[in-house]
């Protein structure tokens, strides 16, 4: 759960687009200026507390690490809830599965030619 509402963000040619985007007012380069949490672009390294919804531990973390790993039912979990997460076990494992390769991909990839021709032939790959 995200616990800051709000933050203080500095004006710099990166993001003045995008708050006047969001009607804040520019004022000068490198000038402090409070945003509300919603209105942060997705990059933005601005640190926030969450509450992990798996733990209730408090961390502070940066807003795009935060919208990076926030869950499909909009809940944020510590690197240790998120592990321990059947959910993401199961991912873990289909992903895996789909980028794992097979044993003759292996040996083709890791063994010396020579050796690569001895499991060809002998061992049939």
């Amino acid at each position: 759960m995200l616990l800051t509402k709000r933050v203080m963000i500095k004006w710099n040619p990166a993001n003045i687009k995008w708050y006047e985007s969001k009607d804040y007012i520019f004022t000068k380069w490198k000038d402090e200026f409070e945003v509300k949490v919603e209105d942060l672009s997705d990059g933005s390294g601005a640190s926030v507390e969450v509450q992990c919804d798996g733990c209730d531990e408090i961390l502070t973390i940066k807003w795009n690490d935060y919208k990076r790993y926030i869950d499909k039912d909009n809940k944020y979990y510590c690197r240790n809830c998120n592990n321990k997460s059947l959910i993401n076990i199961e991912t873990r494992s289909k992903t895996k599965l789909k980028n794992s390769k097979t044993f003759k991909e292996w040996c083709i990839k890791n063994l010396p030619k020579k050796n690569i021709e001895y499991y060809i032939i002998i061992v049939g790959l």
